[in-house]
């Protein structure tokens, strides 16, 4: 069993992702987002409504594998893999 767990844990690792607009700073509210994949994340799509979010302008966003995100990677033998995404708008 502790090897089944540590196995599991050596394929799924923590991933982020992040683009930054350099031309805006990031001091307005943040939102965050899961999208839902399978089949080790082959399988799915997540459309991000950035520029719905943020009126004045996108100062960045993050595509990560949270701890969360992780633990269930690994409950559900990566069939279920999502991700969260973070949308930091610009003032």
């Amino acid at each position: 069993m502790r090897s089944l767990l540590l196995t599991a844990a050596l394929l799924c690792a923590c991933a982020k992702v992040t683009y930054v607009n350099p031309k805006l700073p990031a001091t307005g509210p943040e939102y965050q987002q899961t999208g839902h994949f399978f089949l080790f994340g082959l399988v799915g799509t997540a459309d991000i409504p950035a520029y719905q979010m943020c009126p004045h302008g996108v100062a960045r966003v993050q595509s990560k594998v949270a701890f969360a995100n992780l633990l269930l990677h690994i409950v559900t033998i990566n069939i279920y893999t999502p991700r969260t995404y973070v949308v930091r708008c610009g003032a």
